[in-house]
């Protein structure tokens, strides 16, 4: 999704609306990976850049970009190009912490007794900039046969797991499990789907 970044205005003083005064831009450094684009505004005296790939905080902080202005009909001797330098700086996001793999298939027998453990399914958080602790919980456990241990995603069984059960689909026990950090005030919050 594109993001307006800057609009940077213009001025030229040739006849108005001819084809002398209308001006092209550029980038020409500081936009390696091609996150950016630049347009003429409507009327042609002024820059527009937006994002044209998501930014990322933890990868670059800031983005320095050096944009050019030419007129659209060439001088007829060579002149000066102007320049100008636009730096952008990343906001930083809370993002969710993130499940891999995103859907875990588990394989144990029905009559496990309680307290037994399952699998340790974690998450990493992408924003490794911030002191965020991850914790877990269980987001949807239809049958109510499991426990997780918040600081670690140790799952173990909470009660008697029977295959023949309504909520047994396919041969496929499903149930959801959520990793929360604690940075922000509304927390984000990352899904894992586990299967039985």
């Amino acid at each position: 999704m594109e993001h307006l970044v800057v609009t940077m205005l213009t001025a030229d003083e040739d006849q108005l609306n001819t084809p002398a005064w209308t001006m092209s831009y550029k980038i020409v450094s500081g936009d390696d990976q091609q996150m950016f684009s630049v347009s003429s505004k409507p009327n042609k005296q002024g820059a527009i850049i937006r994002t044209v790939k998501p930014l990322d905080f933890e990868k670059r902080h800031e983005h320095l970009l050096l944009v050019t202005v030419d007129n659209d009909n060439p001088f007829s001797t060579p002149l000066r190009i102007y320049t100008a330098s636009v730096t952008v700086r990343v906001k930083d996001e809370n993002e969710a912490p993130v499940f891999r793999p995103g859907e875990r298939i588990i394989s144990k027998p029905e009559d496990l007794p309680a307290g037994t453990e399952l699998v340790t399914y974690s998450a990493t958080d992408p924003d490794t900039e911030r002191k965020q602790t991850v914790k877990y919980k269980i987001g949807s456990d239809p049958a109510g046969w499991l426990l997780i241990d918040s600081q670690t995603g140790l799952i173990t069984v909470r009660s008697s797991m029977d295959r023949e059960s309504d909520f047994v689909q396919d041969g496929k026990y499903t149930a959801l499990i959520l990793a929360v950090d604690d940075d922000d005030d509304i927390p984000a919050t990352g899904t894992g789907t586990l299967h039985s």
